[in-house]
């Protein structure tokens, strides 16, 4: 489970993923070993890395990320949009995609549009 703000800052569009692992103590900062965004039915593509440290805070990781041009163009046209976190450890990798339909979308590409300005 988890949430997706977007928001316009130093030129670009940035996404915050922010993942809900409920009582995984074990789950740390150090934890995390790479960020992906997912669209659609494609497979997850790694990010880059955070601009910030990742939080991880009452069962909650979250982080914030600059979308590159392609990553950007991919968000206004897809369906569903997600993130995924590569762990270290016995679990590889936990995962939430959020649905975007069209009326979705038509507002994710008037955002994108104010954000390019």
């Amino acid at each position: 489970k988890g949430t997706i703000v977007l928001s316009c800052e130093q030129g670009g569009v940035l996404f915050r993923p922010t993942l809900e692992f409920g009582d995984q103590a074990a789950l740390d900062d150090e934890s995390v070993t790479q960020h992906l965004i997912g669209f659609g039915t494609q497979g997850y593509l790694p990010l880059g890395d955070p601009l910030d440290p990742i939080e991880v805070q009452d069962g909650r990781l979250s982080a914030r990320f600059l979308l590159d041009a392609q990553q950007v163009k991919e968000l206004t046209h897809a369906p569903s949009v997600g993130y995924a976190a590569r762990l270290r450890g016995p679990r590889t990798m936990v995962a939430f995609r959020i649905d975007a339909a069209a009326p979705d979308r038509e507002k994710i590409k008037a955002f994108v549009a104010r954000c390019a300005r």
